[in-house]
Parts: structure tokens; sequence; C-alpha cells
């Protein structure tokens, strides 16, 4: 069974590099767009326009039927590498679990059979994520450009 879940994200231009901001996951759309309702306000945030924050929104497999989705803890696969030659950093989200088990196979997965994955096999983390999370960037921001 498949559950939707809805990432906010911020972006916005610093120089001539874009600068992205993860405000959460977020169990509703309505609780997804109060988030970003309530960073419009903040210092950083305000001065910028809806535009610049974008709601994801994305499916995660659930086994049981009695799964919350208020509160649940997700676990988000990434991966990021330094590539020297063009001096680069790079990374990725391969996806999200409900348990950190699925998680954990699906690094193994991808160390065998991506090729990221067998050049830089020791480059994978795994964050755990609160859903209804309303902290992050709950203070808003400075902008240095």
């Amino acid at each position: 069974m498949i559950k939707y879940f809805y990432l906010v994200n911020f972006t916005y231009k610093l120089k001539d590099n874009e600068e992205k901001m993860f405000l959460g996951i977020f169990s509703t759309a309505k609780k997804a767009r109060l988030k970003i309702e309530l960073c419009r306000s903040l210092q950083g945030f305000n001065n910028y326009s809806f535009d610049n924050y974008k709601i994801i929104k994305f499916g995660v497999n659930v086994q049981t039927t009695d799964f919350e989705k208020k509160n649940a803890i997700l676990y988000c696969v990434m991966h990021e590498y330094f590539n020297s030659t063009d001096e680069l950093y790079y990374w990725n989200i391969f996806d999200y679990y409900v348990s950190k088990t699925e998680a954990m196979n699906k690094i193994k997965y991808l160390r065998k059979h991506s090729r990221v994955g067998k050049r830089y096999p020791h480059n994978f983390k795994i964050d755990s994520i609160r859903v209804d999370e309303f902290s992050n960037w709950s203070e808003g921001f400075v902008n240095n450009g």
C-alpha cells in the first residue's frame, strides 16, 4: 500500500548559485501549506514570494494497514561525493522508507547495481526525518548575498 507525503523546499538565488532549504515532510498538503505560511513571515523568507516554495508529493510503500502517517519517521537514503575532475560535490536522494532496514537494503542494492554505488560505496547516508516536524528553519535565516 502506498501512503503519500508532502515535502516542502524553499529555493532562492545567492549570487550565481541556487540555494535550497529543506523545510520538512508533512502528512497532509494542508500541513505543508501551513509550514509555508509560517515561514513567509520569518526573517529571510519574508523577502521572497510564494514561487520560491515547492511542495512535492511522493509515495512511500507501507507494508501494514495500521501505519500512522502523523509523526511517523521516514528514512531517507542519500548519497554524496566529491568529483575531483570538476571539483564539485554531487548528491542524490534515492528514496524514503518507513523502516531503517528497508533503507539499508536499498543501500546494499545500490552498492552492487548502480555506477555511483560501485564507485563510491561508502558515501551513502540514511537520515531519519520526523513527519510533521515544524521546527526546520523556524527562526528564519539571514541572506548574506
